[in-house]
């Protein structure tokens, strides 16, 4: 359930539903409250409600006009928006701008208020016996209008900030960080660390004799897994299971995707509600994913390293925020990640996120694109230091120092100007005199 109300909330048509819902709930209680409440502005008044029949739909069809007019600007901005980031950014990026909710609080606003005045006409009535101008009625129609042409100021500003380079970039990383609190939150302790390994192999081979595999239904990238799903259907039957597989990888149809550890075989009809818990889909998505949005970064980085757009400060930026990501996966648990029932049982072993996988997920494409650009090439040099100052494991300091020396390999082979290559060379000096004071305990 998590999972499919959070693809709710990142669809396109949730909020402008949702406010056209409201709008016509307005609709229905002011009108209720015009029918209940007779007046007959005088005086100052008159400047405020329409006090005629004729002048009433002459309001609420000029705002409904006008709202529509506006909503289709709107989708029209939106889709030049749309292709501009698709062909800067790449067409993996148009998700983002999508899920962007002021896009979808503007479109939705601008619909609610043309059905609520659509609604609003359809009860004026000027003939005998029967008379009723629905005066707050028609008055919170113009309110209405007064705030969607501030909101379309705000929102064509929103449109050209979200199209910005550097800006695009810093919300893939507030995304990005978010997502990761989410997946391994810090007071959690249903993921535990590699020093409790050995002792739950040992009691597992210990206990469970007979091995059941588990295949995919599908073919697809796997989106998320409910681990609490799992973990409740182990219990049941005090078992183990092993994932062979995590959140982004592509998984074909009859592949074992897991292996079911029991004490004793049990009927095959049970064995469904396991690869239910998993979720299957044509793309790849952030749900359970750390490594989307650094491909996000990456398809940013190299696309501005093209020939065709040569942006270099973009893909320095897209260097800085992916150290910053990898900082914070630095202080995360990598190794083992056994979920454990409320007997402190374990009953899943997840394929768990590797630092070295993503260093190299993070960097690979950048530093193939930019062989020959110092710029770049010392820029990563530097992100590489900073990132060696900040690990807290050993492994992940040997996985920095193998990196780094690909990079080193890389400069002195691409770079040809002697000024470049001694800047470059500074870096990697300083790198390892990082590296001769960074000590782990």
């Amino acid at each position: 359930m998590k999972y499919i109300w959070g693809l709710m909330q990142g669809s396109f048509w949730l909020v402008p539903i949702i406010i056209i819902i409201i709008g016509i709930g307005f609709a229905c209680l002011l009108l209720l409250i015009d029918y209940a409440v007779e007046i007959q502005p005088t005086g100052p008044f008159e400047y405020f409600f329409s006090g005629n029949a004729d002048a009433s739909r002459t309001v609420l069809s000029i705002v409904s006009s006008a709202m529509i007019g506006l909503a289709g600007t709107v989708f029209s901005i939106t889709l030049v928006a749309l292709t501009l980031a698709s062909s800067q950014f790449g067409s993996r990026l148009l998700r983002n701008f999508m899920h962007d909710r002021l896009n979808q609080v503007v479109l939705g606003t601008y619909i609610s208020t043309y059905l609520y005045c659509l609604i609003i006409l359809r009860t004026v009535r000027a003939k005998d016996p029967f008379t009723f101008v629905p005066n707050f009625s028609v008055l919170f129609a113009v309110f209405l209008a007064f705030g969607n042409i501030i909101l379309l100021v705000i929102f064509i500003h929103h449109i050209a900030e979200s199209i910005r380079a550097d800006r695009v970039v810093a919300d893939i990383y507030l995304n990005l960080s978010r997502n990761i609190q989410l997946m391994f939150p810090k007071d959690g302790n249903s993921l535990w660390r590699k020093d409790e390994h050995a002792k739950f192999q040992k009691a597992c081979a210990q206990k469970y004799h007979t091995s059941i595999h588990i295949t995919a239904r599908q073919s697809g990238y796997l989106q998320a897994v409910d681990y609490d799903h799992l973990c409740n259907s182990v219990q049941q039957l005090d078992g183990m299971i092993r994932l062979h597989y995590k959140g982004g990888d592509f998984i074909i149809e009859g592949t074992t995707i897991a292996e079911l550890q029991l004490i004793a075989p049990v009927d095959t009809g049970k064995l469904a509600v396991f690869d239910k818990a998993m979720v299957y889909g044509e793309e790849r998505t952030n749900t359970q994913d750390p490594e989307y949005a650094i491909h996000q970064l990456v398809e940013i980085a190299a696309r501005a390293l093209s020939p065709g757009i040569n942006d270099p400060f973009t893909a320095i930026s897209c260097i800085d925020y992916l150290t910053a990501h990898l900082r914070n996966l630095a202080q995360l648990p990598f190794d083992a990640p056994y979920m454990l029932d409320c007997n402190q049982e374990p009953r899943v072993l997840a394929k768990a996120h590797r630092f070295d996988a993503i260093l190299h997920a993070a960097f690979d494409i950048i530093r193939e694109c930019a062989e020959g650009n110092p710029a770049i090439l010392i820029r990563m040099a530097e992100r590489l230091t900073g990132l060696r100052e900040m690990v807290i494991e050993k492994e992940q300091a040997q996985a920095v120092d193998e990196y780094l020396g690909v990079i080193q390999s890389a400069g002195e082979r691409s770079l040809v100007e002697q000024k470049d290559l001694e800047d470059f060379r500074k870096r990697i000096a300083h790198y390892q005199q990082v590296k001769g004071h960074h000590h782990f305990s």
